[in-house]
């Protein structure tokens, strides 16, 4: 998984020296671990699994223990704190396109990830997909049709926002985490 990172942030030319970098679902915190050792001088992050948010905190990572896709969502965060933001599979592309009960909805939730950003910030927003019936690199989460998705209700909300689509290798793969899209706040 660093692998996958050093890759992301090389490809997107992601400068950490004195950064604050803000994980949106960290796992186990491999992306704050290499952020922290190029540079970043604020390392957070938000999850929803108690588990995961001890683990951190037990590593050194200042956390939050917040469902940041419900409810407020992501808005008891302080604003315009953040140059660098990043989710990679902590939010499902399927159930935000179904607009689901309970959910933020993805145009809203997308206003809140950016008031996060500073104004030279950085967003880059991995999804993952529903639980299906193949196997793709161990997991069941693919995405079934990646051009479909491409024109799907999600895609085209991040691109009237301004976000590229990446495919950055080491990091995305077909099905399993086939885009990546990525936002700089100051670029037109």
């Amino acid at each position: 998984m660093l692998n996958g990172f050093k890759s992301l942030y090389k490809v997107l030319n992601i400068d950490f020296k004195n950064a604050s970098f803000l994980d949106l679902g960290p796992g186990y915190g491999d992306s704050m671990d290499l952020a922290l050792e190029m540079g970043a001088k604020t390392i957070e992050f938000v999850d929803y699994d108690p588990y995961i948010v001890a683990f951190n905190i037990l590593k050194g990572y200042n956390g939050y223990l917040l469902n940041y896709l419900v409810g407020k969502g992501l808005t008891p965060l302080y604003p315009k704190k953040y140059d660098i933001i990043l989710s990679k599979g902590s939010i499902n592309a399927d159930k935000f396109n179904r607009k689901e009960n309970g959910f933020i909805i993805f145009t809203k939730w997308i206003e809140q990830v950016e008031n996060l950003a500073t104004d030279n910030g950085q967003i880059i927003i991995c999804p993952t997909f529903d639980r299906g019936e193949e196997v793709y690199m161990g997991s069941y989460h693919v995405c079934k049709d990646p051009e479909a998705f491409k024109k799907s209700w999600f895609s085209q909300v991040l691109n009237d926002n301004r976000y590229e689509i990446r495919y950055i290798e080491n990091f995305n793969n077909p099905l399993r985490y086939p885009f990546t899209f990525h936002k700089r706040m100051n670029h037109v």
